[in-house]
C-alpha cells in the first residue's frame, strides 16, 4: 500500500449504533471529541487517536484503548485473532506493547515483533504501527439483546487525514525510506561488498551496431556463436523498412556468427526517422520522429513496425521556404538559441533563408527535384571555442523539448572525421508549430 504523502494530523473513527451513541456522546462531552453524519442512520464519533512513547508517534486512544468508546460491548477480534495472557521475558516492553496493541494484535506477535527489534521498544512500536496501516483492521462486537439473542456489529478503523501537520504519516514515510535503504544495503551485501565500501560498477556489454532505422535487440541461439555462449544482447539493423515480427518465432541475422539465429527480441530502438509502432496488445499506432526512442518487446507478442526517413511536409517549394522563416524566428528556436547563448557559444543567424535560385539547383542536382529533402533552408551555425563547448551545445540542444521542439535527427561528424578534415555535428530540430525541420550546425570556430 502507498501513502499520498500529505502532512496531515491522523483521526480514526468508530462507528455506534443508534442506540449506543447518546450514551457515547455523554461520556465523551469532556473530551476532545467530533462527530458526522454516517450511513443508513449510523453515527460514527471521532476522536483524535495519537500518543507518543520514546519520540515515537504511534496510534492510541487518550485512554490508552481504542475500543473505549465501546467498552460495554464483549469484544473478540475477527477471525478468530483472540488475545490469551502469557509472560516470559522482557515483561515490562510486553505490557507496554499490549497497552497499546492488545486489543489489535495478539500477544505472541507482540512478542516476536519486541524479540526481532531485540527488546526495542520503540524500534517495536514503528514497526507494528507500519504494519496496522498496511491493514484493513475489522472489530466484532457482540451486543446481547433481549431474549439472550446477540446482534453482531463490525466496527473498522477508519483513517482519515483531514488536517495539516500529520506526524504519524511522516514517521511511516520514513521508516520506509529507512527500510529501502536497508533493502538496498541487503541486496549490496549479497555481492560480498561492504557497505561502506566502494562499489565497481559493472560494464554492459552488448553486440553489433545501431545505424538509421529499425534496431532490433535479441539473442543469438547459434551454439557455435561466442556471443550466444556469452549470452550476450545483440543489436540487428534492419534499416528504414516495413517489419512485422513475433518476438519468439522471427529470426534475424546476427552480427557475429552470420547465421539467421537472433530470436527473443527484447528491444527495438528507432534511430533518425519518422517512424509508428503497434502490437498485437496495443493495435492503436505510437507514432514518433524523436531521433532515437526504446521501446520494451514483449516475448511471445506480435509486432508492426515502420520507420522511414524524416522528410519535409512542405507542399511547395515556396511553402517550404514560408514554413522555414517563420520556425526561425518563432519563440521556440528563439528560446533555444538564448539558452546556447548563456553558456557564452555563438549562434550565427543568416540574414535571410538561401536564394530560391540556388536553392532550385541543389534540389535537381541533389535530390532529383524533391525539395521535401531539403533541410538547410532554415538552418543556424554554432561556432564553438572548443570540442568541450561544442559537446556542451550538443547537450543543450538534445534537450530541446523544454522549448517544445523535437530533435529529430542527431549525426555526428565531429568524432568521426579526422581532425585534417572539416569537423561539425549536425541536427535538425523539428519546430511542431510549424511542421517544419531546420538544421543546426556545430563546429569549431577557425583561429
Amino acid at each position: 500500500m502507498t501513502f499520498s504523502f500529505k502532512r496531515q494530523p491522523s483521526r480514526i473513527f468508530f462507528f455506534a449504533s443508534l442506540e449506543q451513541q447518546e450514551k457515547t456522546l455523554n461520556n465523551n462531552k469532556k473530551g476532545n471529541t467530533s462527530d458526522s453524519q454516517g450511513m443508513y442512520g449510523w453515527k460514527f464519533i471521532g476522536q483524535l487517536l495519537e500518543m507518543t512513547y520514546e519520540g515515537t508517534s504511534v496510534l492510541a486512544h487518550s485512554g490508552a484503548n481504542p475500543l473505549s468508546l465501546v467498552t460495554e460491548l464483549p469484544v473478540k477480534l475477527a477471525g478468530g485473532m483472540q488475545d490469551e495472557p502469557k509472560t516470559g521475558k522482557n515483561e515490562t516492553e510486553i505490557k507496554t506493547l499490549i497497552k497499546l496493541y492488545g486489543d489489535v494484535v495478539k500477544e505472541e506477535t507482540l512478542q516476536k515483533k519486541l524479540e526481532q527489534s531485540d527488546g526495542n521498544v520503540s524500534a517495536a512500536i514503528e514497526q507494528i504501527t507500519v504494519s496496522l496501516l498496511d491493514q484493513n483492521v475489522i472489530y466484532t462486537f457482540a451486543k446481547k439483546k433481549k431474549k439472550n439473542k446477540k446482534k453482531t456489529i463490525q466496527i473498522s478503523l477508519l483513517y482519515i487525514a483531514k488536517q495539516n501537520n500529520n506526524r504519524l504519516l511522516f514517521k511511516v514515510q520514513l521508516k520506509r525510506k529507512k527500510l529501502n535503504k536497508l533493502r538496498l544495503l541487503v541486496t549490496n551485501n549479497n555481492d560480498g561488498v561492504e557497505p561502506d565500501k566502494l562499489k565497481k560498477e559493472e560494464e554492459k556489454v552488448e553486440i553489433g551496431e545501431t545505424k538509421p532505422g529499425i534496431n532490433l535487440q535479441g539473442y543469438c541461439t547459434n551454439i557455435d556463436c561466442l556471443a550466444s555462449k556469452a549470452k550476450l544482447p545483440v543489436w540487428v539493423n534492419i534499416g528504414f523498412s516495413d517489419i512485422s515480427f513475433d518476438s519468439e518465432k522471427t529470426s534475424y541475422g546476427c552480427p557475429d556468427c552470420g547465421q539467421f539465429t537472433v530470436t527473443s527480441i527484447i528491444k527495438a530502438m528507432i534511430f533518425n526517422s519518422e517512424h509508428a509502432i503497434s502490437s498485437n496488445d496495443n493495435p492503436v499506432p505510437v507514432k514518433d520522429n524523436h531521433y532515437q526512442c526504446f521501446y520494451t518487446i514483449k516475448l511471445g507478442s506480435s509486432y508492426e513496425i515502420k520507420a522511414k526517413k524524416i522528410r519535409q511536409h512542405a507542399t511547395s517549394l515556396e511553402d517550404l521556404i514560408n514554413r522555414s522563416e517563420n520556425a526561425m524566428i518563432s519563440g521556440e528556436i528563439i528560446n533555444l538559441v538564448s539558452e546556447l547563448q548563456k553558456y557564452l557559444i555563438t549562434v550565427v543567424k543568416p540574414p535571410k533563408v538561401k536564394d530560391k535560385v540556388r536553392l532550385l539547383e541543389k534540389i535537381q542536382h541533389d535530390y532529383s527535384g524533391d525539395y521535401n529533402q531539403v533541410f538547410d533552408v532554415g538552418r543556424f551555425t554554432i561556432l564553438c571555442d572548443n570540442a568541450t563547448k561544442l559537446q556542451t551545445a550538443v547537450a543543450v540542444m538534445k534537450k530541446a523539448e523544454k522549448f517544445n521542439l523535437i530533435v529529430s535527427e542527431d549525426k555526428d561528424f565531429f568524432e568521426r572525421q579526422s581532425k585534417t578534415h572539416h569537423r561539425f555535428h549536425n541536427i535538425k530540430l523539428f519546430v511542431p508549430k510549424h511542421d517544419v525541420y531546420v538544421e543546426m550546425q556545430a563546429t569549431l570556430k577557425k583561429n
